[in-house]
């Protein structure tokens, strides 16, 4: 399928549910006859029908598609409608956001997240028994929630619910008026909360992300990402009465680590999936959280449209939801073939036991006491005596991407196990000096998920890594940073060219810089020889060659919001 045979006038049908007449794109025309929907696996459906209303090209779907029908993997770029973030984890982010509020107070285009966010509140005691710290760190957020528009705060997991039924959980909650009536689409998150498995519990197609990925969404860039390979859980009969939920998940852990699949995506299916309740997939997801793998997603069944009628959604909804789900091959059919799964593995129910590790588990159900006191805000945060650190301003993007650059670390591992103390030492050596650096590292850089690592670097002044491989987690978060991810060619390594730190470097990257083309990178050495080395550009589409060039996403975002050119809107659900 070329990009050119996109029309989405032809993908256009109509579906008339509660006497209202609706409009939305349908998969099933859009494949035509490349590949039926039902071959594909149910959250590979919804990320194609996700692809449909927000790629106004049609080239993002037609990489998808090509890289289903010939096996490989295909990267894309999408806007979720939705994102879920933690106050812990993404206070940076807002700390980001408020800085540039700070600087655009005069410009028409106050900041504001390019989407709707929900923010949840971490696990802390009520108000009046926090530290100062905590207190502080609360103020912040109700700050956060009263200066910026698209911010909602959300409390946490609390004995008899749960973030995902006190959040919008809609499979199908974007409905927007137009002249020809309304159009219909799933909603599709993205999350760097913890509680991001809820959702595929629920039946909402949702990606987990890191922190600095989180914050590109919120500043309005694309989320640059990989379609995975699906893995095909098949559920048989029904969990024993002496079972619970929990107990999956602990065999499932199991099963997935021995089959060498623990951080896969994955879906069930098969006549057990109708036995899980709805509390029972929440309980499913919980605990696979706590046992630190994914959580599989549920498709749309008679036990999500029950669910949505249990958490106080209205019939009209339901019946809504479960008419647009047929229409698109969303809702399960148990007679339906068995999807082309990348791996299919079978589980009967009935043969489960009770698995002592479920009961060590112990989850957080702190009651929340909250009414939440109301916090006098000023239109600037005022930064004095916070422990919320003020960011520096972001910098300017530089003139030429012609750099010298001299080596800050050669790196066998993650970053943090390296000696912290000889890297900081010669970190702030060469830092202190203005002087732009590179970071060497092997295979597999960035497999530790430190989200902060790449927010580090580029305070330091790293402006590339160069490696043997990346882990697609940890380039997306130097991208992010503005850093450039460089890969070594034909077995070359930093130790094949005895490189011993005390070497300037330089890179030229070509403006017109096309996704994982050559580079060439020079190698001064203290002799004053010069060897030349190839290297590949880690860029896989023309939005992450924008934010490298520019020096990541606070560049862009501060020019955008001080651009006096339009007004700046931003799309919002709440």
């Amino acid at each position: 399928m070329r990009a050119q045979e996109f029309d989405r006038a032809e993908i256009c049908r109509s579906l008339t549910v509660n006497n209202q007449d609706y409009q939305f794109y349908s998969l099933t025309v859009a494949l035509k006859s490349h590949i039926s929907p039902s071959q594909l696996p149910y959250s590979t459906r919804f990320q194609l029908e996700q692809l449909l209303h927000t790629d106004s090209t049609g080239d993002n779907f037609a990489i998808a598609l090509h890289g289903i029908l010939n096996q490989h993997a295909a990267t894309v770029s999408f806007r979720p409608e939705r994102l879920i973030m933690q106050s812990s984890s993404d206070l940076s982010a807002f700390a980001d956001l408020a800085m540039l509020h700070d600087h655009c107070r005069n410009s028409k285009n106050q900041p504001n997240p390019a989407l709707p966010i929900d923010l949840i509140l971490d696990h802390s005691p009520p108000v009046g028994r926090q530290s100062d710290e905590a207190q502080q760190i609360t103020r912040f957020t109700h700050w956060c929630q009263q200066a910026f528009n698209n911010v909602r705060l959300t409390l946490p997991y609390t004995e008899g619910s749960h973030p995902a039924e006190q959040q919008r959980s809609d499979i199908i909650t974007h409905r927007i008026a137009t002249k020809g009536g309304v159009w219909l689409r799933g909603e599709h998150c993205a999350s760097s909360s913890a509680h991001s498995n809820l959702f595929n519990a629920l039946g909402v197609s949702e990606w987990h992300i890191s922190t600095l990925e989180a914050e590109a969404l919120l500043l309005g860039q694309p989320l640059s990402t990989t379609l995975p390979n699906v893995v095909g859980i098949m559920l048989h009969n029904t969990l024993p009465q002496d079972c619970r939920a929990e107990d999956l998940a602990c065999y499932l852990a199991r099963l997935l680590n021995s089959e060498g699949l623990t951080h896969c995506h994955y879906e069930f299916c098969g006549p057990g999936l109708k036995q899980l309740t709805l509390s029972d997939r929440i309980r499913l997801a919980r605990t696979c959280q706590s046992l630190n793998i994914n959580a599989g997603y549920c498709p749309i069944d008679e036990q999500t449209l029950r669910g949505l009628t249990q958490t106080g959604h209205s019939p009209r909804l339901r019946n809504l939801v479960e008419a647009w789900a047929k229409a698109q091959y969303l809702l399960y059919q148990e007679s339906a073939p068995v999807p082309d799964f990348y791996r299919l593995l079978h589980i009967d129910l009935a043969r489960l036991k009770p698995d002592p590790i479920q009961t060590r588990l112990q989850h957080n159900t702190h009651r929340i006491a909250w009414k939440v006191p109301s916090f006098p805000t000023d239109q600037n945060w005022n930064w004095k005596n916070t422990p919320v650190i003020q960011p520096p301003e972001p910098p300017p993007a530089p003139e030429s991407i012609r750099v010298n650059m001299r080596i800050l670390a050669r790196l066998d591992a993650a970053l943090y196990n390296q000696p912290l103390a000889r890297f900081y030492e010669n970190a702030l050596a060469i830092t202190d000096r203005n002087i732009p650096t590179v970071i060497f590292g092997n295979h597999g850089y960035g497999s530790d998920r430190n989200d902060q690592a790449a927010r580090t670097l580029s305070k330091l002044g790293v402006r590339a890594v160069i490696c043997q491989s990346f882990s697609q987690h940890e380039r997306r978060n130097l991208i992010c940073m503005g850093i450039y991810p460089l890969k070594f060619v034909d077995g070359d390594s930093w130790q094949a060219l005895n490189l011993n730190g005390h070497e300037v470097i330089v890179l030229e990257i070509s403006g017109d810089a096309l996704p994982g083309e050559t580079v060439m990178m020079t190698v001064q050495r203290e002799n004053n020889r010069r060897e030349l080395v190839e290297l590949e550009l880690g860029l896989e589409t023309d939005e992450e060659i924008y934010l490298c060039q520019e020096s990541g996403m606070l560049p862009i975002a501060l020019k955008r919001f001080l651009s006096t050119k339009s007004k700046i809107r931003s799309r919002s659900l709440f």
